[in-house]
């Protein structure tokens, strides 16, 4: 707890300060004046004004990448097709702005009727991960949708965007369970589970809740890291507990592993096992290792077994 005090008063001076700086106005004409009346002009559609704004920021310090986006998307709307197109160029080649830029060189391209080079866009579009139904709706897009290619790029988009829909290796975590030990009595139960599916099953939501007051509630968000092509779990519960790990599905389960650091700075590797026995039983195993997994000691091996609907009962 001493830790997270002086955390947060670490974190207070440093809002603070962050405040002061804030609160200094900025030089007469410095870029982030000139950005906001560019902005403002946008707002109004005067075009122009704002694009020869953006210009001159670019101009001062060509590192502002969000500039570049902006005056591409208004010389874009000015009808200034080639001056856009090598705005978007530039701003492409910052990671932050690499979605909207690409975007607009599919635009332009496509009107321009250059289809191939607007598929080519496109196609990194899909790669970047739009939501492959806002292409669906764009009207610039309609000379593409006609193309052989855009249900490829399409469903590139999908695979980008939404990684786990065709993917269910994980669905057998979500619902409701009754938590025993793994050889307790059928009907047992020592608390409840309550997962949720979220995000086409990219992330899950556990609710645990224990009938002992004497053992600790908690919670654990569980999401699929599509850059590591991993499962990620958070677990925290009301002891102040919190362990985060990475884990795959192979063998027939879902595992996890962690490194914990206690107080006096002793580091135990932790497993955390979820094996789908059935469709209706899940069994986890939760182990530690003190000396780098050279051994394993489990400290819990459990049942989860499903609610039946309607009633509560487990089966």
């Amino acid at each position: 707890m001493h830790g997270i005090r002086a955390t947060l008063v670490a974190l207070t001076v440093g809002v603070a300060g962050v405040t002061r700086a804030a609160a200094q106005p900025q030089p007469a004409g410095s870029w982030p004046e000139r950005l906001a009346r560019g902005d403002s002009a946008h707002a109004t559609g005067a075009n122009e004004v704002a694009a020869a704004a953006y210009r001159s920021v670019v101009d001062a310090n060509p590192s502002a990448d969000v500039a570049w986006t902006r005056l591409g998307t208004a010389l874009e709307r000015a009808g200034h097709a080639d001056d856009a197109i090598a705005a978007y160029t530039r701003a492409a080649q910052f990671g932050a702005q690499r979605l909207i830029a690409e975007m607009g060189l599919t635009r332009i391209y496509a009107q321009q009727g250059k289809l191939d080079a607007s598929l080519g866009h496109l196609r990194q579009v899909a790669e970047i991960g739009v939501n492959p139904d806002a292409l669906d709706r764009m009207p610039a897009l309609a000379p593409l949708r006609a193309r052989p290619e855009y249900a490829a790029i399409r469903r590139l988009a999908e695979d980008r965007r939404f990684p786990c829909r065709n993917v269910h290796t994980f669905d057998f975590w979500a619902g409701d369970f009754d938590a025993a030990q793994w050889n307790a009595p059928p009907g047992a139960s020592g608390g409840l589970l309550h997962n949720t599916r979220e995000y086409d099953g990219c992330a899950f939501v556990e609710h645990w809740m224990p009938k002992s007051a004497a053992s600790p509630a908690g919670m654990s968000v569980v999401y699929y890291d599509a850059d590591r092509k991993a499962w990620r779990m958070l677990w925290v519960d009301d002891g102040n507990g919190s362990v985060e790990f990475t884990g795959t599905y192979r063998e027939g389960a879902m595992r996890f592993e962690a490194s914990t650091v206690a107080p006096d700075g002793t580091t135990t590797v932790v497993r955390n096992v979820l094996q789908d026995v059935s469709p209706d039983v899940i069994r986890h195993t939760f182990s530690s290792s003190a000396d780098g997994g050279k051994t394993w000691v489990v400290q819990t091996d459990e049942r989860f077994v499903r609610r039946k609907p309607g009633n509560g009962q487990a089966r």
